[in-house]
């Protein structure tokens, strides 16, 4: 269960790094933009590392509150269900 997460987990962020390494380069050349909603998407099923991750590196996003609050919240929630299930596995 441990691995499976964790691979979720890593999966998901790695999409959400892509999608916003997208955004920032497509915002700065005035190509077609990923809309906002689909963002958010991956954040719910475990990207939010990766949005975490992406605001630091491309400085995107990241003046916005709109995006500040789910990434953060989602975070704390996925690493607050990783530890809980790593304290699962190695106590059973």
């Amino acid at each position: 269960m441990l691995g499976s997460y964790s691979i979720v987990i890593v999966a998901m962020s790695l999409i959400e790094l892509i999608l916003f390494s997208y955004d920032k380069v497509a915002s700065a050349s005035s190509r077609f933009r990923i809309p906002v909603y689909t963002l958010m998407i991956p954040i719910g099923f475990g990207g939010a590392l990766g949005a975490l991750a992406s605001t630091f590196l491309y400085r995107h996003k990241n003046t916005k509150m709109f995006f500040k609050i789910p990434i953060y919240f989602s975070a704390v929630i996925q690493l607050a269900l990783w530890i809980v299930i790593l304290f699962i596995y190695i106590w059973r």
